[in-house]
């Protein structure tokens, strides 16, 4: 009995320790079905994921999924019961490089519309040095679950995204992530657009500690861009202007990038 109670202990902290938790990103809580950020395309290459690998360095990304109590491909609108990525099944996430791997919140990796309508998934670990620096593709298979037929996508997918979608893991030598720029830029820069709800104008205003060129982009919430423009930011307080009076009403991203790093929020047309 006792050796039953250790190894039921030991068991607990194991899971414990392998058992990672994740924080969905509330930017997309009123997203379309899907899993954000979007995917990269060739036309958006500034999606996807921003955070950079290094071998032998730990590591994190995570995915957020949206699950709406309907959604529409193609046709009527269907009423989902549930999201399942099957927690069993390591290559559920295929193509991580090794030592990495993942898990969800909530663990089971059923994400249904009622308890759990913006849910997420981690990438986290530490690359090893079998892995050879480069780019890694990465596919989510998940099974989209209705009163119909269940629907099993690989993520990204043609059906919820642009048909060249990728989500890859740059992964780089040891020693070259060891300052996150993505962190750094979230020191640099601080930004809300002004006023949000807007009807037609809006102002990004942007707190910078150092002078930088960066990318501002608007996309919708399938990823499509509809505004970009190059920017030169310098420190202390910046105002771009954007006029938002071609876009119909509801809600996009707008997203501050370069090769350093991205922020990105939310704004709403509303009019």
């Amino acid at each position: 009995m006792k050796q039953l109670l250790t190894f039921l202990t030991l068991f607990i902290v194991i899971f414990q320790v392998q058992a990672q938790d994740c924080t969905p990103d509330q930017t997309f809580a009123d997203s379309a079905i899907g899993v954000y950020p979007p995917p990269s395309t060739m036309s958006n290459p500034d999606l996807g994921i921003n955070v950079d690998a290094c071998i032998n360095e730990p590591y994190e990304f995570v995915f957020t999924f949206v699950v709406p109590e309907t959604f529409t491909i193609g046709g009527p609108p269907i009423t989902l019961d549930s999201v399942v990525v099957d927690a069993s099944d390591s290559a559920s996430v295929s193509g991580l490089p090794k030592g990495l791997n993942w898990s969800c919140n909530p663990p089971n990796c059923s994400f249904d519309p009622i308890n759990d309508p913006i849910a997420c998934l981690v990438i986290n670990g530490t690359p090893t040095d079998e892995n050879m620096p480069g780019d890694y593709s990465l596919k989510i298979n998940a099974t989209f679950f209705n009163a119909l037929t269940p629907l099993t996508l690989d993520l990204p997918n043609p059906l919820l995204n642009d048909p060249d979608g990728v989500y890859v893991i740059t992964l780089k030598p040891q020693g070259e992530c060891t300052t996150s720029t993505q962190e750094q830029f979230d020191i640099n820069f601080s930004m809300k657009a002004m006023p949000n709800p807007f009807s037609y104008f809006t102002q990004l205003q942007v707190q910078s500690t150092v002078n930088e060129d960066v990318n501002f982009m608007v996309t919708d919430l399938l990823g499509n861009r509809v505004h970009w423009q190059e920017i030169q930011l310098v420190q202390g307080q910046n105002t771009i202007d954007f006029d938002g009076s071609r876009l119909a009403n509801g809600i996009y991203l707008f997203t501050l990038s370069n090769e350093y790093g991205r922020k990105t929020q939310k704004m709403i047309v509303n009019r």
